[in-house]
């Protein structure tokens, strides 16, 4: 009978470490799956990271690109807005010129209007 129980208690340490490792190994293979399915996904991000870096790094240089020219079309304007100006101004004292030309052509016109009168 003890070596019967012996046996029996053998056959169960046997089926319960039997059953340990198949619970192991099917832990070890869902943390396995579970590792990969994080690590594909890990990977995705990253790589979609990446791209976006890039991305943003050409975006970066393109806006840097267009300050640039933005800048030199600021001067240009610049430039062509202080000649204007200048160009305006004398074209202001060219008007007033012209206004003394005109009272002084009256004045003469109204001289020789007396002048051709007393005659």
């Amino acid at each position: 009978m003890t070596s019967r129980l012996l046996e029996e208690g053998k056959q169960a340490r046997l089926a319960g470490q039997e059953r340990a490792k198949a619970a192991s190994k099917e832990l070890e293979e869902d943390v396995a799956g579970l590792t990969s399915s994080l690590d594909r996904e890990i990977r995705a991000r990253v790589a979609t990271i990446s791209a976006n870096a890039a991305t943003i790094e050409k975006q970066t240089a393109d806006l840097q690109g267009s300050a640039r020219r933005m800048g030199k079309i600021n001067k240009q304007c610049g430039s062509i807005l202080n000649s204007t100006q200048i160009r305006l101004k004398d074209i202001g004292h060219l008007q007033n010129w012209v206004e003394l030309l005109d009272q002084d052509m009256t004045l003469l016109d109204g001289m020789l209007a007396i002048v051709d009168g007393e005659q």
